[in-house]
């Protein structure tokens, strides 16, 4: 786009031709009467933008992280009016009103849509009511982390800080060992030191990356985190992450021609949902940015709110796959507005749709404190649920049903399996096709309610690719990790869910890991159990497992080992089956000495 220059003021607008790899399209520059000047993209033009990905080689580069530790970690800010934030518009919102293409304002849907909408959430309502049984039970299951196996850890750590307005909880670099042998935001000064040593030949080699992010609960007991992890030294097959992210990045970003009316695919379907109380201020810093977004509206499905119009934008991610999902009641200028127009039916807006009512959401929004730089730019995401795109929703039901993990038997949640049987009607056609939704109905680890749902849409875009991807995926998984041992670079993109603590009593639910075991082989699921840390006497840890659909589960908890067999060593993120070895410093939890290997447990430390 050709924007004038900056002395040119005035409040005319220009046409100005993009060259997009499929022809040209025209976006409008409008410049403002204080003299800012903003270009207006259409949707095409959006998409179509700048992208620059990293190359993915198998190796870990050092890349440059913040020398200033406080602006990496301010203090824990509340998120919303509670912390006196108040909604600011932009002067230059103005331009946002001058999209030439595809502008469409968000309304209410007509009323045979909006009856459609209701009588499937009717059918629903009972199982989501359910949820109040599961409000800080302290028994549920519940989602305490999301990993994403990045291209790039650090920088995409910093793109994501970008996008949605967090302040990075920390960046780290792990070398030749577990536990704390790493470089982490606080020890920056050691990090040029470091990669000088790897780059000589040195002792230390680095060999992971990991960018942090952290919420928690008002009173800070718990907290919920996200982590983008770079690996150099476990397996991904031929055709790594690399390559499968920057394959699903184009496809969420291009298109057949600037003029299509449906830009869906099924990757669109593989991210993390959020929510805001306003997304003018995000859809304007996308758009300064140049950072490709869709930005659509539809109709709530949440109970008790069927006729809500909701507001959502997805931002694909360049460094892992995934997409920036984030929603929101209201957009508050009209400007920014303009720029939302109908989910797509191919979408299926129950997958899209957050399951629950606006006042819930808002009530959990301002009850969060989150890491941030500067609390006054953009609104602060909360997140509500996962979603991810699956090509046999068989497999995913069977997986979690009676005959394999029996999730059911042993576990606090509600496990809901929805279907559209095909005959929702479409606004542009008869129907979207076949729609199936698997949902674990769960907690957060900052106690709010928890979705994750796996997406069937066989009819949306991309459905054929997606097949090809899981198979190869889970293939590679399969042919490196077992039972309890190996590990595929694959299993670092996951979920992770924390189960219940013993609090002394005898129920049928899963207190250990131990437990899990024998689930775990019945559904055939490879793994790898490590001990991470010593809470209050009792050594706990993770099983890193495979789960359906492409997507790792770890479950995290506490080990007795009446199932494994004590040592349970720690992560080490230096080898490629993840185990840890005898010359690792802290390899089974030892003391802060160098002694190799494990030890006596009593001489294992707190972390």
């Amino acid at each position: 786009v050709n924007r004038p220059p900056p002395g040119d003021r005035g409040g005319e607008s220009r046409l100005a031709r993009v060259r997009l790899p499929h022809g040209w399209a025209e976006a409008v520059a409008y410049h403002t009467m204080d003299g800012m000047s903003t270009t207006e993209h259409t949707e095409a033009d959006r998409l179509l933008g700048l992208r620059a990905l990293p190359v993915d080689n198998a190796s870990i580069s050092i890349d440059g992280m913040e020398s200033d530790e406080a602006g990496l970690r301010s203090g824990r800010v509340s998120w919303g009016r509670k912390a006196g934030l108040a909604f600011a518009a932009f002067t230059s919102l103005g331009a946002l009103g001058m999209v030439a293409m595809n502008a469409v304002r968000g309304g209410s849907a007509d009323l045979a849509q909006q009856a459609e909408l209701a009588a499937r959430a009717e059918e629903e309502a009972g199982l989501r009511d359910a949820d109040d049984s599961l409000f800080i039970t302290g028994r549920t299951l519940s989602m305490m982390k999301r990993t994403h196996l990045s291209i790039n850890a650090i920088k995409g750590g910093t793109w994501f800080s970008d996008v949605v307005g967090l302040g990075l909880g920390g960046q780290e670099y792990w070398y030749n060992s577990t536990a704390n042998d790493h470089i982490g935001s606080g020890t920056v000064g050691n990090v040029s030191t470091e990669a000088m040593e790897y780059v000589n030949s040195g002792r230390k080699k680095i060999c992971a990356a990991r960018s942090e992010f952290s919420w928690t609960n008002i009173d800070q007991s718990n907290e919920y985190d996200m982590h983008e992890f770079q690996g150099a030294q476990t397996t991904s097959g031929p055709l790594g992450p690399d390559y499968w992210w920057d394959l699903i990045y184009t496809m969420n970003t291009q298109y057949d021609a600037p003029s299509d009316s449906n830009v869906w695919n099924v990757f669109l379907h593989m991210g993390q949902h959020m929510y805001v109380d306003d997304l003018t201020k995000h859809v304007v810093h996308l758009q300064d940015k140049g950072t490709p977004f869709l930005a659509r509206y539809y109709t709530s499905v949440a109970h008790g709110d069927q006729s809500t119009t909701m507001y959502v934008i997805f931002v694909p991610n360049p460094y892992n796959g995934n997409v920036v999902i984030i929603h929101s009641g209201a957009v508050g200028n009209w400007h920014a507005r303009n720029l939302f127009r109908a989910l797509e039916t191919e979408a299926c807006v129950d997958a899209v749709s957050l399951p629950y009512p606006l006042e819930t959401l808002e009530e959990w929004w301002d009850d969060l404190f989150v890491e941030t730089v500067n609390p006054r730019e953009l609104p602060r995401p909360i997140p509500i649920m996962d979603s991810h795109p699956v090509h046999d929703y068989d497999e995913v039901v069977d997986y979690f049903g009676p005959d394999a993990l029996n999730m059911a038997n042993w576990s606090v949640v509600n496990l809901v399996d929805w279907s559209n049987n095909a005959t929702t009607p479409g606004a542009e056609s008869g129907s979207i096709g076949t729609c199936s939704i698997y949902t674990i109905q769960m907690q957060s680890q900052f106690k709010s309610d928890y979705q994750m749902r796996y997406v069937y849409t066989p009819q949306a875009k991309g459905f054929d690719e997606l097949g090809r991807f899981v198979k190869y995926v889970d293939s590679n998984v399969r042919e490196v990790a077992g039972f309890n041992t190996g590990y595929s670079r694959w299993m670092d993109n996951h979920i992770a869910i924390s189960l219940p603590t013993y609090d002394g009593q005898e129920v049928e639910y899963i207190n250990y890991l131990d437990q899990l075991r024998p689930h775990l082989e019945q559904a055939k699921t490879p793994y790898h159990t490590h001990i991470t840390e010593v809470i209050d006497g009792r050594d706990t840890g993770s099983i890193w497992a495979w789960g359906p659909g492409g997507l790792g589960i770890e479950w995290h908890g506490t080990l007795n080992y009446t199932s494994f067999e004590y040592p349970v060593g720690n992560f080490d993120f230096c080898t490629a089956d993840s185990a840890c070895q005898a010359d690792d410093r802290q390899c089974n939890m030892n003391g802060d000495d160098d002694t190799a290997g494990a030890t006596d447990k009593h001489s294992r430390t707190t972390k």
